[in-house]
């Protein structure tokens, strides 16, 4: 009140209207101390479900990634008798195949999750390597061995007999070191997306998987440098493999032993 006053009596010297003139209050310490600590509690409880949608937007973007190579492959197949590309060069070659003509292909197998941005001049102007890119090709798919050595060991997608429980493209692990391939152990599936991975299936739909449980082995996930993407340390697993009928056909294995569980 006091304060008020005095504003008053001011605006009497200078000849202003004591009716017009706004008597102005500031904040006490203690009152901004509690607007303070207001603020704090908001953005305790809003951060968790801001990043939370961040990441289920980051998986939506990765699957929809997946569905169009899903699609890429299909399409590759179809113009080449059934047949799909070597696990090594998979993403060049459907791609190309597709009649590609972006600056940066780069940018097409981007996962939103992944740290490392490859520079336009690396792998021939691919930007990402058959080493660094995140999406890998399971090796067991259109070959009846994970190293094959003749052409006799290929075979035509249209020959599974399973395709929307065999897994073709998924997240691989971020260690630097063949990303362009997938097998479920010695190559786990990627852990990008918390303990999920994205992949899409032969029939070219799209699901989320869990690391740990449809990998064949406990992975023991290694790291890269994300400047440069070397490798730090690769990826390896641990444990004794976790075969089962699921896995057999969740992988399509063509086991040693000559049982087949991609085409039977």
């Amino acid at each position: 009140m006091r304060d008020c006053r005095k504003f008053i009596r001011r605006a009497a010297v200078f000849h202003t209207n004591p009716e017009t003139f706004v008597c102005q209050r500031r904040f006490t310490l203690i009152e901004l101390l509690i607007v303070i600590s207001v603020i704090s509690i908001l953005a305790a409880l809003l951060l968790p479900a801001l990043n939370k949608a961040k990441l289920l937007a980051q998986r939506v973007s990765c699957l929809n990634n997946l569905k169009g190579y899903g699609m890429m492959m299909i399409n590759y197949s179809d113009s080449y008798y059934g047949y799909i590309p070597s696990y090594y060069t998979w993403f060049q070659e459907i791609y190309s195949a597709g009649g590609g003509s972006l600056a940066n292909p780069a940018r097409l197998y981007r996962c939103p999750a992944y740290k490392y941005i490859p520079k336009l001049t690396d792998a021939g102007g691919w930007g990402y390597s058959n080493n660094t890119i995140p999406y890998g090709l399971n090796t067991w798919v259109g070959r009846k061995a994970n190293f094959p050595g003749t052409n006799s060991d290929l075979f035509k997608i249209q020959e599974i007999k399973r395709p929307s429980q065999v897994i073709m493209i998924g997240d691989s692990d971020d260690d630097g070191s063949y990303g362009s391939r997938i097998d479920g152990r010695t190559y786990p599936l990627g852990n990008r997306h918390g303990l999920d991975a994205c992949v899409v299936k032969v029939d070219g739909h799209t699901e989320l998987l869990n690391t740990f449980t449809e990998n064949v082995c406990m992975p023991v996930y290694g790291n890269m440098n994300y400047t440069t993407g070397a490798t730090i340390e690769k990826s390896s697993y641990t444990g004794s493999e976790r075969w089962s009928t699921k896995m057999f056909y969740l992988w399509g294995y063509w086991h040693s032993s000559g049982i087949d569980y991609m085409t039977r």
